[in-house]
């Protein structure tokens, strides 16, 4: 059952309002519904739903308006650590709704803020909840980021890694090699026993290719033969399961 959400935005004089349900068509009157249909608005109200949904869920909160608070609060951080050029090109990449918010009270003759430091960027997010001292503000950053990294190009979460200060960047890399190596032991797995024996001698234990060569009896060309099969099994392997 959806509900009407209300979260006081920064300045405490207006409201944003998010309403998490799906209304069905016959529940409303003749001119809401034309109101409705208006494609590229119902568009953006569904991509911002689909950004707030994915934060919440990673935050396990239950306030979608607050969710959507703490989305701009880090998004606003972020931008103005980038360069005129590059606020564009992640704006460009936002639902048109969360682009006029991530535009709001932006300053381009003050950009990028020289200082990168995590204590400062996380100030920004603790401004941003005053009467709240419960919200983590490296947790909410955290979750941020990784919704960010998930719905924008590979390019541009680059370009974001690269100004976010590293403590900040750091768990979710680990993250990221958490959720890889199932996938990649999963792979290694499916490989034909001779290859995924002969990948694990050459790339993980590191041995030389006279030791391998000797333990498995095998010539030094069958080897090479054995590796490079082995690699491109993996390869398209971790393509269809992780990438």
């Amino acid at each position: 059952m959806g509900s009407t959400m209300i979260y006081q935005n920064v300045h405490g004089v207006e409201a944003f309002v998010i309403d998490m349900e799906d209304h069905e068509p016959g529940k409303r009157d003749a001119s809401r519904h034309e109101r409705r249909n208006i494609s590229v608005i119902a568009c953006t109200v569904q991509k911002t739903k689909q950004w707030i949904g994915e934060l919440m869920q990673e935050l396990q909160w239950d306030d979608a308006s607050k969710t959507y608070h703490g989305l701009r609060a880090v998004l606003h951080a972020l931008r103005d650590r980038l360069t005129i050029a590059e606020t564009a090109d992640l704006a460009a990449q936002l639902p048109m709704l969360l682009r006029g918010m991530y535009y709001e009270c932006w300053q381009p003759s003050h950009v990028p803020v020289k200082d990168h430091s995590k204590e400062e960027f996380l100030s920004h997010i603790v401004k941003a909840f005053p009467d709240d001292p419960n919200v983590d503000p490296e947790r909410l950053t955290h979750a941020v980021l990784k919704v960010v990294a998930a719905l924008v190009s590979e390019g541009e979460t680059d370009d974001i890694r690269s100004i976010v200060p590293k403590p900040l960047v750091e768990p979710l890399d680990s993250v990221d090699r958490q959720e890889f190596r199932p996938v990649f032991q999963a792979c290694l797995k499916a490989l034909p026993e001779r290859q995924s024996r002969v990948f694990m001698l050459r790339e993980i234990e590191d041995l030389e290719t006279g030791e391998i060569c000797k333990e498995l009896e095998i010539s030094a060309s069958n080897l090479w033969g054995l590796l490079h099969r082995a690699r491109l099994r993996l390869a398209n392997c971790i393509k269809l399961r992780w990438l």
